[in-house]
């Protein structure tokens, strides 16, 4: 039996000083059902080699979880408290892994840009309705326009070719200037429009779902969308307070003009919670219910009143010196009001899909799906000693030296702990569908009392 365990399966024999010989030895031909049949001896004999492998495998856990890589993976579960606090910074992480602060300068740009040739595709159109809208109005909004270049450009620019330019296309329609300006206007701000829905569905975790035509397609219907209801619902809010005073008779009833003045805000946030949730919801390419996006919704109106008016405030601050822009004042003004726009409504998706991934998670726990912590299973109950090895086995062990060929893969066997392989034992020794050559002859006595006799 000594002779037998005097072997190793890579090396020569083993000389009488401790070291290899150099004539290299071939393995020992005591393999298969020899090997299961010795391995299940020893376990026998030293049941507490089951109890040594837990413990080491218990330890190296223990190393695992005491490691820096760990704490650093493990830092949000262990560290950050559920509810509200972990939200908002799976909401920021999120942000700032989707470069939500670059997008949000991309959306803002195109925004600016897709501005002047829709107004002057809309101000084309006004030279065929001007006898239906009346004199005063054109007039009105002649001045508007030209107080606005005023702002944007110098005094000669603006008498040279802006108040020109308008004063024609005021007196009579321009089809061309309609027809460029709308197409200008129709590609800048579909290409804001994508940003918008690219960034969304890379926050769901959705964005190869969608090709990129069809993203770019859903982009402009929504631009178009935008455009229709804007046209519809701006004059409706600036002149219908003043419509409604009118019917209502205002003047013999003052609290008319009172409850006027307090509906006006909520209703201008009514409307804007709404289309900013059919934006969220028609974004997707898998849908989701359209209550689901009003949190998304509402956090992008808050940011957006709290950052108008902190630009508002900055901007008083900065322009009360006309120095620091110049006349570059009202270009800066008009993009950061943009991106800060842009970066509202981003900051709502991010919201919205990890409200959606708490969601998801708390259903696959309730369902009894993965446990979503780094938390280890609980260990299973060991294997009995004498388990009998199945046929198939054998067989695999009798036909192919020891090695299995078409039973179960390593660890999976009747001597493997908690079903994986076994760690090595003293010596180094593994005991998972070892050979008998794998084991040394210095601890094979340790090991097996009787061995030696």
């Amino acid at each position: 039996m000594t002779s037998l365990l005097s072997t190793r399966p890579y090396g020569g024999a083993v000389s009488a000083m401790g070291k290899e010989a150099s004539t290299p030895v071939a393995p020992s031909p005591v393999r298969g059902r020899w090997s299961v049949l010795l391995r299940r001896a020893v376990l026998e004999a030293n049941p507490e080699l089951v109890a040594h492998a837990r413990e080491r495998r218990t330890v190296a856990q223990a190393k695992v979880r005491r490691s820096a890589m760990f704490r650093r993976l493990d830092r949000q579960q262990r560290r950050v408290p559920r509810g509200p606090l972990r939200l908002a910074r799976t909401t920021l992480a999120n942000a700032w892994r989707h470069r939500v602060l670059g997008l949000a300068a991309e959306a803002g740009f195109w925004q600016l840009l897709s501005l002047p040739p829709l107004l002057l595709s809309l101000l084309g159109a006004l030279g065929y309705v001007a006898d239906a809208i009346g004199g005063d109005a054109l007039s009105s909004i002649r001045d508007s326009i030209l107080r606005g270049a005023g702002d944007l450009l110098t005094e000669s620019v603006v008498d040279d070719a802006v108040r020109p330019t308008v004063d024609e296309i005021l007196s009579r329609g321009r089809p061309d200037v309609i027809s460029i300006g709308f197409v200008l206007s129709l590609w800048t701000g579909s290409t804001a429009m994508a940003t918008f829905v690219n960034t969304i569905t890379i926050a769901y975790g959705q964005r190869d779902r969608r090709s990129a035509v069809r993203s770019r397609l859903v982009a402009l219907g929504l631009f178009l969308a935008q455009v229709t209801s804007g046209v519809i619902i701006l004059p409706a809010l600036i002149l219908g307070p003043g419509l409604i005073s009118r019917i209502l008779d205002a003047d013999q009833h003052p609290s008319v003009d009172h409850l006027l003045t307090l509906l006006f805000w909520p209703v201008v946030g009514l409307v804007a919670l709404t289309m900013l949730t059919s934006l969220y919801h028609l974004s997707l390419p898998v849908r989701r219910p359209w209550w689901r996006a009003l949190p998304g919704a509402t956090l992008a109106l808050v940011c957006w009143l709290v950052g108008s008016d902190v630009l508002r405030l900055y901007l008083e601050i900065v322009f009360s010196h006309e120095l620091v822009y110049g006349s570059l004042g009202a270009p800066v003004a008009a993009l950061l009001f943009f991106y800060i726009t842009a970066l509202a409504v981003l900051l709502g998706a991010e919201l919205n899909a990890a409200l959606d991934e708490q969601s998801s998670q708390r259903r696959k726990r309730r369902d009894g799906g993965p446990a979503t912590d780094d938390t280890p299973p609980p260990p299973a109950s060991p294997p009995a000693a004498d388990a009998q090895p199945a046929d198939g086995q054998h067989a695999d062990a009798q036909s192919g030296g020891g090695q299995s060929t078409g039973g179960s893969p390593p660890g999976d066997g009747p001597y493997s702990v908690d079903g994986q392989a076994d760690p090595p034992g003293p010596g180094g020794v593994s005991f998972d569908r070892c050979a008998v050559d794998d084991i040394p002859t210095a601890p094979t006595t340790a090991l097996w009392p009787g061995a030696a006799q």
